[in-house]
């Protein structure tokens, strides 16, 4: 498919191509970028149309597609948002990306902290997953709630509920493993539960999970299951 969209390019077509694969390149694969978010959108946006995919443009640059994905995003973006960036006050794209994630209305609250150096990735990311969990709550209020539990960083662990296993039961074995400093709250919706744990919680996951040499969604099974209880 590749080879077809290139053969059917015209000349313009094809300079346009390789100048946007080109600032990709250049973009993506520095730690300093001459263009910003918006820019390299824009780019990847020709190099997507002119290869006919994202996983093409990916492959004549050399990256994965979830990280082109990232940029692809910024389109999604509100123009308020987009405004801070052009103005240089947003350049990250993990932050432009979670950004992104967010209802339209929320976004430019949460780029505007970021622009005035309130919030920063980790907090973007907790803003995000509380923004999942409580949606009815004003942009405003998650925000603060953020950044009131700052000192007391939180890490949201979702899982889906064991087949017959009760909330009660869950909930014991996840204090069980954790223990009291090391879990927050923990919140049932249908089949879908999560937990926040603190920072001594996340390294205590961590830890036996290196220990018994299992990926973390295997471990946490083992915790829902009762077979691990640390």
């Amino acid at each position: 498919m590749k080879d077809k969209n290139l053969n059917r390019l015209s000349r313009r077509q094809q300079a346009e191509l390789d100048d946007a694969l080109a600032a990709l390149i250049a973009s993506t694969k520095r730690t300093t970028r001459k263009l910003n978010l918006i820019e390299v959108s824009e780019k990847l946006s020709v190099a997507r149309m002119r290869l006919g995919s994202l996983k093409a443009v990916a492959s004549a640059v050399g990256l994965s597609s979830e990280m082109l994905r990232q940029f692809a995003r910024v389109e999604t973006l509100s123009r308020s948002v987009k405004r801070l960036i052009k103005e240089g006050k947003l350049s990250s794209v993990d932050i432009a990306d979670r950004i992104s994630r967010l209802p339209k209305q929320d976004q430019v609250f949460v780029a505007e902290k970021v622009a005035s150096g309130e919030l920063d990735s980790g907090d973007v990311r907790a803003v995000l997953a509380y923004r999942k969990t409580a949606p009815p709550l004003p942009i405003r209020k998650v925000v603060h709630d953020v950044l009131a539990s700052k000192n007391i960083r939180e890490y949201v662990v979702e899982f889906r509920m064991p087949e017959d296993t009760s909330a009660r039961a869950v909930r014991s074995r996840l204090v069980s493993f954790f223990k009291k400093d090391g879990i927050h709250s923990i919140k049932f919706k249908n089949l879908i539960g999560q937990a926040c744990v603190t920072e001594q919680g996340r390294q205590r996951l961590e830890k036996v999970r290196k220990k018994r040499g299992l990926p973390k969604r295997k471990l946490l099974d083992l915790i829902l299951s009762g077979e691990e209880s640390g």
